[in-house]
């Protein structure tokens, strides 16, 4: 699956199976100079209630399942946990 379609459907996909977070946001970088991007294209923002959330969030098979189908076209990633 091409990046972009790939982006699109993650909010959907995880929205429809999990609600352990408050807020999902994604999008593409569209001006950043190479230095404050760093090569990266695309950026996944969740917020959770507390660690309790983030950790079931982890575990829960609905997201390992997602996580073996999306990480294939990831080639490199940055995991920020936010509560």
């Amino acid at each position: 699956m091409e990046t972009s379609a790939l982006a699109k459907s993650t909010k959907n996909s995880l929205t429809y199976h999990l609600c352990l977070y408050l807020l999902f946001d994604r999008g593409k970088d569209i001006e950043s100079h190479e230095m404050l991007s760093q090569g990266f294209t695309h950026a996944f923002l969740m917020t959770f209630n507390g660690k309790e959330d983030l950790n079931a969030f982890q575990i829960h098979p609905n997201h390992i399942e997602f996580s073996k189908i999306f990480s294939p076209a990831l080639q490199k990633i940055v995991v920020l946990g936010f509560i």
